[in-house]
């Protein structure tokens, strides 16, 4: 491509701009070859970011094939107690156990609201620890079933301990309050099982 014109184009082509008009026929071919190099390099790096997602994308999925169902998790996790996966299976039991409970912590708060509703508002603090603990045990579930890493939930868990030590609950609702507090308390339990301070 030695042409003026055809270099013209090939730049109007590659830019949607007109050359400057100072331009030599030289110097338009080198902005030319400029333009077409720097294209060729994003084409590159697009290339290898999509190998690079495509490969994560293969790896989470192989990961969820092999983790098997949540529930049962912590029965096939390797039992050493420094190992991530062993960590994960005492807070995936942990999770389990809460959501099992679901059906039989409504019955009884819903059996003691009927009795005698002031009462249960009054003493209904385990009722908020058990929400919050419900809350968390099913995003540690959703995080699990989607294939994210024992380190990518710890550092969920991590990030949410600490954003409640920047911005304490400080509502005008103090029920709003004890939700938040029993929701972060909760995510605490998750960072001491990932960090292996506590076994099932």
């Amino acid at each position: 491509m030695t042409n003026f014109t055809e270099l013209t184009s090939r730049y109007v082509e590659l830019t949607r701009s007109r050359p400057d008009r100072r331009w030599k026929e030289s110097t338009l071919a080198e902005k030319v070859a400029e333009v077409e190099a720097q294209n060729a390099e994003d084409a590159r790096q697009r290339a290898e970011r999509e190998a690079e997602k495509a490969a994560a994308e293969a790896t989470r999925e192989a990961r969820v094939a092999a983790r098997g169902a949540f529930e049962t998790y912590h029965e096939r996790a390797p039992r050493g107690g420094f190992q991530d996966e062993y960590r994960l299976g005492n807070v995936t039991y942990w999770a389990s156990r809460v959501i099992a409970k679901h059906e039989e912590v409504t019955a009884e708060l819903t059996k003691a609201f009927l009795s005698n509703p002031l009462q249960a508002m009054s003493w209904g603090g385990k009722y908020f620890d058990y929400a919050g603990e419900l809350q968390v045990a099913y995003r540690v579930m959703h995080m699990f079933e989607y294939g994210t890493t024992p380190a990518g939930i710890l550092d969920t868990a991590l990030g949410q301990v600490i954003r409640a030590a920047k911005s304490p609950a400080r509502s005008t609702s103090p029920t709003s309050n004890l939700a938040e507090v029993a929701e972060n308390t909760a995510w605490a339990k998750v960072v001491d099982f990932l960090n292996g301070g506590s076994n099932y």
